[in-house]
């Protein structure tokens, strides 16, 4: 028994039936999540005054750094989510968000994915293997200083 069966009293189940509403809502949030993350992160390296000259706090759609918050959000929402779904509406959940994140960039996305795959559950090394992915990749959009 998980913690939402203790709340509702009985397991919240997700069907195929919702996906036209739920998930163009939840690809919002999604984009809502990962652009406050660069954000937050420019902001809390000026306020520490580290040097960010060339760091745009606006995510850039289909860039390296948004492909690859892409893949770990759907990494751990895919993740959850197959707990509230039948075993057939799993992989059709996982290929239409996929699909509607997609900025041009959905193979960028599935090749981060592939290499988060053996990660999934652990997400202290998710976290890590998203560090070391998104690093590089700060500042490679164009800069609004």
């Amino acid at each position: 028994m998980g913690i939402l069966d203790l709340l509702f009293g009985k397991r919240p189940e997700v069907s195929s039936s919702n996906f036209p509403v739920l998930i163009p809502k939840l690809s919002l949030e999604l984009e809502a999540i990962r652009e406050q993350f660069l954000f937050g992160g420019v902001t809390a390296l000026k306020s520490e005054d580290a040097p960010i000259s060339g760091i745009s706090p606006i995510l850039q759609k289909g860039s390296e750094l948004d492909s690859a918050l892409k893949a770990y959000q759907l990494t751990c929402i895919v993740g959850f989510a197959w707990n509230y779904m039948a075993f057939g509406d799993r992989s059709p959940f996982d290929e239409a968000l996929t699909q509607r994140l997609d900025d041009g960039d959905v193979n960028t996305i599935k090749s981060y994915r592939e290499h988060y795959l053996d990660r999934q559950g652990n997400i202290e090394l998710l976290s890590t293997s998203l560090a070391e992915d998104i690093i590089p990749n700060v500042g490679k959009s164009p800069a609004i200083v």
